[in-house]
Order: C-alpha cells, then sequence, then structure tokens
C-alpha cells in the first residue's frame, strides 16, 4: 500500500462511495498538450458495490465528470495499494468487424512511406500499462502496425483507504473521456 505523502488530495464523498483525481504531469507540450488524471472510485461496500459503479460509469452520461473531484481537502488516513497492469492484444479481427477493411486488402499508405501504395496491414498490436505507487501514477500505450513487410509504428479530513476493491479510469481533462476502465478485486493481495 502506498502511504500518503500529501496533507491534501483531490477527494471528494458521494453517497455510497469515495472519489480521488490523481493529476498526470504533463511534460512540456504547452497549451494545446492533453492533459490527464487517474480517477479512483471506492464504493462503500454497503448501499453501492463495484459492479453498481461499473454500471453507472459505462451507461449513465457525464457520470465520470460529475463524479470527478474539483477542491483539494485535508486527509485523515490514506491508502492506494501498488499495482500495475499490462494489457496487450492482436486488433486485426476487431477492426474487421468494425468495418475497418481497406487497410488489411491493400491501402494506399504513400503518404506514410515511400512506396506505400499497395502495402497492407497484417497485424495491428495495442498494449497500455498503467502503474500506481507511493510516487503516483504512471500510464502509456502504444500501438504497432505491422504490415506486409512488418512496418512498425510504434476540509475535514477524509480517509481514503483502498482495502477493498475498487475501479479507476485513466480520463481526458478536457472531454471527460475515459480511455482506460478497470478495477482491482483484492488490493490487499498487491
Amino acid at each position: 500500500m502506498a502511504a500518503n505523502l500529501f496533507k491534501e488530495q483531490l477527494l471528494a464523498v458521494f453517497p455510497g462511495f469515495r472519489a480521488l483525481k490523481l493529476p498526470y504531469k504533463n511534460d512540456g507540450g504547452g497549451a494545446r498538450q492533453a492533459a490527464f488524471y487517474m480517477l479512483l472510485l471506492l464504493p462503500d461496500g454497503e448501499a453501492v458495490k463495484i459492479g453498481d459503479l461499473y454500471d453507472k460509469a459505462v451507461s449513465t452520461p457525464g457520470f465520470i465528470r460529475k463524479h470527478t473531484p474539483a477542491d483539494e481537502v485535508p486527509v485523515g488516513r490514506f491508502m492506494v495499494p501498488k499495482f500495475k497492469f499490462t494489457f496487450e492484444f492482436e486488433a486485426s479481427a476487431d477492426m474487421w468487424e468494425l468495418g475497418v477493411t481497406g487497410a488489411f486488402d491493400g491501402g494506399d499508405f504513400s503518404g506514410m512511406v515511400t512506396g506505400g501504395n499497395g502495402l497492407r496491414i497484417s497485424g495491428v498490436y495495442p498494449k497500455a500499462t498503467i502503474e500506481v505507487d507511493e510516487l503516483g501514477t504512471v500510464a502509456a500505450a502504444a500501438t504497432a502496425v505491422c504490415m506486409q513487410e512488418c512496418a512498425r509504428v510504434p476540509r475535514p479530513p477524509v480517509d481514503f483507504v483502498a482495502d477493498r476493491p475498487f475501479m479507476f479510469a485513466i480520463v481526458e481533462e478536457r472531454s471527460g473521456v475515459a480511455l482506460f476502465l478497470g478495477h482491482v478485486v483484492n488490493p490487499l493481495a498487491l
């Protein structure tokens, strides 16, 4: 478990759960660079359970934005478990099902690759990693696209003790779009 290194956090208490916002640092970029944050939703476990939060997050428009803390509050007990998740898969079949077919049949990639007319994509490999420890949170995502010749595109104190199942999301600040959604079932085992 990562212990509290800060006296105040972006925390909010809602009926049945608590929310914690952990902003990501932007390296350079400027005003046009997107800002991201991790949102942890910790159900109280009585009236609201993790399944309830999932249902609301995916079916209620604006749920993530509405339940993202806006103010720093004094923190009492504060613990978030260390965890690291990596997820990767081959996405070609999913892209075909969504109707993206031209790139796999031999498209025009001449704007990207010299002599790229007639190349075809042979595989798409997205990968995402999310890591949380006592120093903060890091998230990264990349997608490798293999073509026929395999060219790669590379206030009062508020307690927040995540010692029971909780949900997390990686959110883009301006749009409020959740890019990743996941959960930790047994944080004490991490």
